[in-house]
């Protein structure tokens, strides 16, 4: 690891860097880039903020939803604060005396004294907020509201809402110039940055950078605008007199927070799926130096280190955080059937010896893959050819293809093997297989924009997420007919049920959340805030957990039934696009498709036990080994 002092004063500067599945800060010297102390903190620590005087250190805890604070002269947590539902951002006002949590599970806004470490105010906001930036006079509070599209604005003095702001689609980040005149705010869904007139409350310009900008920050004097792109493992550089970008830095895997150092002259860059922070010198907007390994740094904060903090002069560092362990190879005697969607090709994976057995041609973009109960049969959906391909696993060859609708996407086969269905996107329809002729027997119309569907445990319903109406349709499999329509979240992508077949989860891409439905009812029970962009999801055989992987967060959502709660937050590859579990419900597999891998995670402990180099997955279905 390297380092890189910042200019100025003689005292320690210092990154304190959240790790979010360690429930740890780390503390990195910047001189040496090492990490000289580790502080235990609330459960999955997101962002951070630091008081002026850098004597503290303020961090949200998103599953613990509290605030820890880190005295900076001690690195010792000396107060924890309750906030809202999933804190994911923070603040402090630039006179010190308040600090701001904004709470995307809540849609809401704590309000924090700091003298006294109490609540004194919750604001709320719009829909799943999630950055804050306060203006340098302390009179008014910024909040992006990610599902709303706009910016809340916040009197301080009165803890009201007075006005809102439209800007464009996803806003995650805001800052603030140093005059207080401009906004600065990330749309993580449309690649641009919205410049906002403070005076008169309006968006004038749009800046595009990279690919689902995150982070950003503002340098002392107003001159740039740094802003991290999760997707592009970059940093936008925007010249405010110029109003474009005016460099591109590249760093490591999915940059997360930016962080400012105290003097101004270089830029910090918390790398999520690389384990490091890039230090970005502001003077030539290049990389001068990579603090690793960091373990899943999230987001930091820079300060100088107060007079007379640990470590003293002539004292050695606090031990840094171990070495990670090195990641096992899987171990399970299982084969993975994994759909290539740039390759139209299906290759077959043995996951203990980690070699691909063979690839199977199928139609033009594969798209999602299901096996059949007793594991002799795989069905793909070709979304670009309009087919469903039959793979026989006894030899690993196309036993039959079979058109259907347009556009197909969801593939699911009877609990008895006798029918499979397919969503046709393209269509608002569901074919239905007979899986003894190979031939489409019967096409129901559904709703719009049908994509993932499942079959009840006893057969006797399936049900279909339709990600163009937000609803779910529920098909009598006996007379082929939808029997009822269900209301469920924004962009519903995939569902499971419970093994009983009572309940059911649909995962909601844009809402972030997964909806509870009482399948007999057919009436929605409970909303489940998850983080950015909710795909696959998988229901333990004993009922008592679900996995649900996150496109955007990077990560699966592990979830205590029927109590709803998140248990644990785990990161995989980037762009996880499902979950399925292998047969025994031993292991979970995580299809990263911007990543190229899949991860093996142990169902029981929640920890990944290997990791399989693919190409581009775009699903998985997991069936027994062979027997001799």
């Amino acid at each position: 690891m390297t380092g890189q002092q910042e200019r100025g004063s003689e005292r320690a500067v210092r990154a304190y860097v959240s790790n979010t599945n360690a429930n740890t800060v780390s503390v990195i010297d910047v001189a040496s880039g090492a990490i000289t102390g580790t502080i235990p903190v609330g459960s999955s620590p997101f962002r951070l903020a630091a008081s002026a005087d850098g004597a503290t250190v303020y961090t949200v805890n998103v599953l613990s939803d509290d605030v820890s604070v880190i005295d900076t002269a001690t690195w010792s947590v000396t107060a924890t604060i309750g906030v809202g539902n999933l804190p994911r951002e923070i603040a402090v006002s630039p006179d010190g005396a308040r600090v701001y949590t904004v709470n995307s599970g809540s849609d809401s806004v704590t309000v924090i004294d700091t003298a006294t470490n109490a609540v004194v105010a919750t604001v709320t906001v719009g829909d799943e907020p999630y950055g804050v930036a306060v203006l340098p006079d302390n009179s008014r509070a910024y909040v992006t509201n990610y599902n709303g599209d706009t910016l809340s604005v916040i009197d301080t003095a009165t803890h009201e809402v007075v006005s809102t702001i439209p800007v464009s689609d996803g806003p995650f980040g805001v800052a603030c110039s140093p005059d207080g005149t401009r906004l600065y705010v990330t749309n993580h869904n449309a690649d641009t940055v919205s410049v906002v007139d403070v005076a008169n409350g309006e968006v004038v310009a749009t800046v595009v950078v990279g690919d689902a900008p995150i982070g950003v920050v503002v340098t002392p004097d107003g001159s740039a605008v740094y802003v991290s792109n999760q997707d592009s493992g970059s940093v936008s550089v925007i010249g405010t007199a110029a109003g474009a970008v005016t460099a591109t830095v590249p760093v490591g895997q999915f940059p997360q927070g930016l962080a400012l150092g105290p003097d101004g002259a270089a830029v910090y860059v918390a790398n999520l799926s690389s384990g490091s922070v890039s230090v970005i010198e502001t003077a030539g907007n290049t990389v001068v130096a990579t603090f690793e390994p960091v373990v899943e740094p999230v987001a930091l904060t820079v300060i100088r280190a107060p007079e007379g903090s640990l470590p003293a002069p002539g004292l050695p560092p606090e031990p840094g955080l171990p070495e990670p362990l090195p990641v096992p190879p899987v171990t399970s005697a299982e084969r993975l059937y994994v759909a290539h969607t740039t390759a139209n090709s299906v290759s077959v994976v043995d996951t203990e010896t980690q070699a691909t057995l063979t690839t199977i041609e199928v139609g033009a973009s594969p798209f999602r893959v299901a096996a059949s109960a007793d594991g002799t049969r795989v069905y793909v959906t070709s979304m670009g050819a309009d087919r469903l391909t039959v793979i026989d696993t006894a030899t690993d060859t196309v036993l039959a293809t079979v058109q259907v609708g347009d556009g197909p996407l969801g593939v699911a086969a009877l609990p008895d093997g006798s029918r499979v269905y397919v969503a046709n996107q393209g269509s608002d329809s569901v074919s239905v297989i007979d899986t003894a002729t190979h031939s489409v027997v019967a096409t129901i119309t559904v709703e719009n924009e049908p994509n993932g569907l499942v079959a009840a445990p006893d057969g006797t319903r399936v049900y279909v997420a339709n990600d163009g109406s937000d609803t779910v349709s529920v098909i009598d499999p006996a007379t082929d007919t939808v029997v009822a329509s269900v209301p469920v979240g924004d962009k519903p992508f995939t569902l499971a049920t419970s093994p009983d077949g009572t309940r059911g989860y649909v995962t909601n891409y844009d809402a972030d959340t997964v909806t509870v439905l009482d399948l007999v009812s057919h009436e929605q029970t409970a909303e489940i805030r998850l983080g950015d962009g909710p795909s696959g999801v998988a229901v333990s055989p004993d009922g008592t957990r679900a996995y649900v992987s996150q496109f955007g967060a990077n990560a699966v959502a592990v979830l205590e039934l029927p109590a709803n709660q998140v248990i644990s937050v785990v990161p995989v590859g980037r762009g996880p696009m499902g979950a399925v579990l292998s047969p025994d419900g031993a292991r979970l597999y995580v299809p990263s498709f911007n990543e190229g891998t899949v991860s093996v995670i142990d169902a029981a402990s929640g920890s990944i036990t290997g990791v399989l180099e693919v190409s581009r997955p775009m699903a998985v279905a997991v069936v027994a080994a062979r027997t001799a």
